[in-house]
């Protein structure tokens, strides 16, 4: 039975994930059926329509958007300047679409902390993580914005952890933020948008 559903809903559903053919390709392949089932997402291309249906055409980026339940398809992302309805409406989709980040009990921490990150340490981290996306929300920054940051700047201290205090390389040039994710030194340096 798949969490979540009971009975009947369950079976139809459990049916359909393990007989859709790209599904089962998707596992073989470790990828996900959204990489197998959109168009590639080229940065000079991001907003060239395509056919999504034969009666409706999509960017690829607002595809990539709707399928990972960031926002629904059809509206951009939000930003501070829309008004309550149209936020509250994709906090609710996100929440319906991207249940890992919003139904995942939250993790106690440990008495002794194993890795030496304690209670003061989570705090101050998520705390400027809330400024952050509040301060950027206030500035004009859209979700989407947001997430790309967010996800440029976890890519950069993945790949090269830095010493406490240090921060990522951030340039801004004609409309456009890079975001290093290499040292500026490295001779493949790459780089987040």
């Amino acid at each position: 039975m798949l969490l979540g559903w009971t009975g009947k809903e369950a079976s139809e559903r459990e049916v359909l994930l393990v007989a859709h053919p790209k599904v089962a390709l998707a596992v073989a392949l470790e990828s996900t059926p959204n990489r197998l089932l959109l168009p590639e997402l080229d940065i000079e291309h991001a907003e060239d329509a395509g056919q999504l249906t034969p009666v409706m055409q999509e960017a690829p980026r607002a595809l990539w958007t709707w399928a990972t339940g960031e926002a629904p398809l059809g509206h951009p992302a939000v930003t501070a300047a829309d008004g309550r309805a149209e936020r509250n409406a994709e906090v609710a989709f996100s929440r319906d679409n991207r249940q890992q980040h919003w139904t995942a009990p939250a993790r106690p921490v440990p008495p002794v902390p194993i890795t030496g990150i304690t209670t003061s340490d989570r705090v101050l981290a998520v705390s400027s993580l809330a400024m952050f996306a509040q301060a950027a929300l206030a500035v004009g920054l859209s979700t989407a914005d947001i997430r790309s940051a967010v996800e440029a700047a976890l890519a950069g201290a993945l790949l090269h952890p830095a010493p406490a205090g240090a921060l990522p390389r951030v340039e801004g040039a004609d409309g456009k933020i890079t975001l290093y994710l290499d040292p500026p030194d490295s001779p493949g340096r790459q780089e987040g948008r």
